[in-house]
């Protein structure tokens, strides 16, 4: 496998044929996106262009782009019948995926929607229960800039890619890690409609947790400050569940929004900060993973990680790049796609950290 991370500004120094290259790009930067695969597409006409929108990039090399509006590129080298490609509209009721191999998937999806932890659950079913990776979209304004994913030369917004890899060629390993722990009292959602809820416990969401955390103010949700663990089921514990972050309140409703669907009888609880030496050691499991020179890495952050942590972001950025030993490449998400825990299932979380490490399987003959 051949690696080369590179952005707009130096697609001259790409001194292989690659089969794929990943782009991460703002929103804006669709015209830009389009004129290089064109250029690309000329040179090396079999090459498969994939990409996904981002509301900023992640890049090791300086190590973190910050307000920078280069799109990155990450040109693979892969071997032929290696990976396959699957673009989906999130209309569809199930996913109809290959049997025919046994695949780890990286799946980029535009937007969030109803059906896409489903979706989720599915692709681990039917593809054998490999590993799976990923995230929504991000923009860098929610309110005028519309989130895409980019295939072979066109943008959606209403899709889901999912990049099928064989396992017997190429490795997928990795973790998500978040900050937080559940602290407090259990609220169950008693009125909901999609992703607000207007009631826990029979009363009206907002004036509830405002009785816990104070005034809620649209500084704390564009900070991010108020995560909850959602738990959907009595089979799992909080610690265990994925982060929701607000996205709105409504003060006449007395209601809030959440970055997911929520239910009624699901159970929220709210999620407070680790401390600095439990953070630290969390964010160490990601120096477990092998560090082999032929592998890349992609980073899905949240944007609340980004705007939650701040300057503190960059260190961990930093400590990153020192112990991994390979590129790494990503983006701030809206959602990130990755198991908790080794060997476990993914499921889609918020303000979370998300790493995938591609290798090539060792000993292949």
């Amino acid at each position: 496998m051949k690696i080369k991370v590179l952005t707009c500004d130096d697609m001259d120094r790409l001194d292989f044929e690659p089969t794929l290259i990943v782009c991460f790009y703002q929103s804006n930067k669709q015209k830009q996106v389009l004129n290089h695969y064109a250029m690309l597409k000329k040179q090396y006409p079999k090459i498969d262009m994939i990409g996904c929108s981002s509301e900023s990039n992640i890049y090791d090399q300086i190590p973190y782009i910050e307000g920078d509006s280069r799109c990155l590129f990450m040109c693979l080298k892969l071997e032929k019948d290696a990976y396959r490609l699957e673009l989906r509209n999130n209309t569809e009721e199930r996913l109809r995926l290959p049997k025919d191999k046994s695949y780890n998937t990286i799946m980029f999806s535009s937007q969030y929607f109803e059906k896409i932890e489903n979706w989720i659950n599915d692709i681990q079913d039917e593809l054998g229960g490999y590993n799976l990776f990923g995230a929504i979209a991000g923009v860098s304004d929610v309110l005028t800039d519309t989130a895409t994913v980019f295939y072979n030369g066109k943008f959606y917004d209403e899709h889901v890619l999912l990049w099928l890899i064989d396992v017997t060629y190429y490795r997928l390993d990795g973790l998500s890690v978040h900050q937080f722990q559940p602290v407090g009292f259990e609220f169950i959602v008693t009125k909901s409609f999609k992703d607000t809820i207007y009631e826990l416990d029979h009363r009206p969401a907002l004036k509830v947790l405002e009785e816990v955390v104070g005034c809620i103010t649209a500084q704390n949700i564009q900070s991010f400050d108020f995560p909850f663990f959602l738990k959907r089921s009595d089979m799992v514990s909080f610690d265990e569940s994925p982060l929701s972050s607000i996205k709105t309140i409504d003060k006449v409703t007395g209601s809030i929004s959440l970055y997911r669907y929520v239910k009624e009888h699901d159970k929220l609880k709210l999620a407070i900060p680790l401390s600095s030496k439990e953070q630290e050691d969390r964010l160490k499991q990601f120096h477990k993973f092998h560090k082999r020179e032929d592998s890349i890495a992609f980073l899905f952050n949240c944007v609340g990680i980004k705007a939650y942590l701040g300057m503190m972001e960059f260190v961990y950025l930093m400590d990153l790049k020192y112990n991994l030993k390979m590129p790494f490449v990503g983006f701030h998400s809206f959602g990130e796609i990755g198991p908790i825990e080794i060997n476990q299932k993914s499921i889609l979380h918020n303000q979370t950290i998300s790493l995938a490490i591609l290798s090539p399987v060792k000993d292949r003959v």
